[in-house]
């Protein structure tokens, strides 16, 4: 239903190679206004090679700092907008898979007002 959750989560997704356009779309089709959406993923500023690389059947999607802001951008012509800073920037490496080694990265957004349409 349209604008009908206050709440939504989503952590070990984005990871999965999930469309990062339909994930907006649908969050702000479904957000009340006001809502909030939690989102964590797989992060590193300096993208770190993935090509080829295929662990445990997927192939790995470590967001960097370019792909965050664009998400953001994004999210914000559709009236999700970023809770308050994120800092992009990070020292600690606290995730190892495969060869990579990385962190997670947990934003919190909200939506401003409903939209139902994603825009360009």
């Amino acid at each position: 239903m349209d604008s009908s959750v206050s709440f939504i989560s989503c952590c070990d997704a984005v990871e999965q190679n999930v469309d990062l356009s339909s994930l907006i779309a649908e969050a702000s089709r479904i957000l009340k206004s006001d809502g909030r959406m939690l989102i964590s993923f797989d992060y590193w500023p300096d993208q770190p090679k993935t090509c080829g690389m295929i662990l445990n059947g997927l192939i790995p999607r470590i967001m960097d700092r370019f792909m965050v802001s664009s998400f953001l951008e994004e999210a914000g012509k559709n009236g999700i907008l970023l809770e308050g800073n994120v800092g992009l920037s990070c020292k600690d490496r606290t995730v190892s898979w495969g060869d990579m080694e990385y962190t997670i990265l947990s934003i919190l957004l909200r939506s401003e007002e409903h939209t139902s349409e994603l825009q360009s």
